[in-house]
């Protein structure tokens, strides 16, 4: 039998797609894996590559018994669910930026509040310039500003897990417009990590004279009157985030 493997690995995690003829279908696999390259993005044919093995079955356990490389691969049932997998794991979270900024700006360390308010103006002047977010997250009207929840939660109880997550330096290079996603975190992180650092040493968090995500009219401020630890919505980010900017 003649497989025709889709191979992906991103994160530590293995992914494929196994299509499988007789031998004397080779033309097929030509046919399929031009097929293959045509219906993916040139984004996408740079997460995976393609390979093909013979074997005496017809089952990807054949595949992984004669080469353990593939022994710890999740087999996809379509090239389609392959493909959507696979750009789904390359996308950016916000785990994986909060563990940008604690390892690459070591000032966060034991800053939990000024790390949200960045975290939190990286996705927000992203999103307002971009009209889509940078990445995925869910900030939430704490009494203290906008907090992203899952971040709040792995600080607190998973923080070695949160450190050790390397994702952002591969993920961050397959976007096209990386540089500039590299230069407005850098650029956050000047403006606004000392800035809320004094607020919140300074004890004037409550005070939207200082904490100006916590004007009227902001995102925040819209969110907080829906209810405590209601979601903002990007909506009203891209709104009223103006509001907010640090002059």
């Amino acid at each position: 039998m003649i497989h025709l493997i889709a191979f992906a690995r991103i994160s530590g995690k293995q992914y494929a797609y196994d299509y499988v003829v007789s031998d004397n279908e080779i033309d097929k696999v030509v046919q399929k894996q031009n097929k293959m390259m045509k219906t993916s993005s040139e984004e996408a044919k740079e997460l995976f590559t393609t390979h093909v093995i013979k074997t005496q079955g017809n089952t990807f356990k054949d595949i992984q018994k004669l080469d353990p490389y593939f022994s710890h691969t999740i087999l996809c049932e379509s090239f389609e669910s392959f493909l959507s997998t696979v750009n789904s794991e390359t996308k950016l979270s916000a785990k994986d930026v909060a563990s940008y900024l604690l390892r690459r700006f070591k000032e966060f360390n034991n800053r939990r509040f000024a790390l949200h308010k960045v975290l939190y103006y990286i996705y927000a002047d992203y999103l307002v310039e971009n009209r889509y977010p940078l990445f995925s997250a869910d900030f939430v009207a704490f009494d203290k500003g906008p907090v992203e929840y899952d971040i709040y939660r792995m600080e607190k109880y998973q923080k070695d897990q949160l450190l050790n997550n390397h994702s952002f330096e591969l993920k961050v290079q397959l976007l096209p417009d990386c540089h500039d996603v590299l230069q407005l975190i850098k650029a956050d992180v000047n403006k606004y990590e000392n800035y809320y650092q004094d607020i919140w040493s300074t004890y004037r968090s409550n005070n939207p004279n200082y904490n100006i995500t916590h004007k009227n009219g902001t995102p925040w401020y819209i969110a907080h009157n829906r209810g405590r630890n209601s979601s903002i919505k990007d909506a009203d980010i891209v709104k009223y985030h103006k509001i907010e900017i640090l002059n």
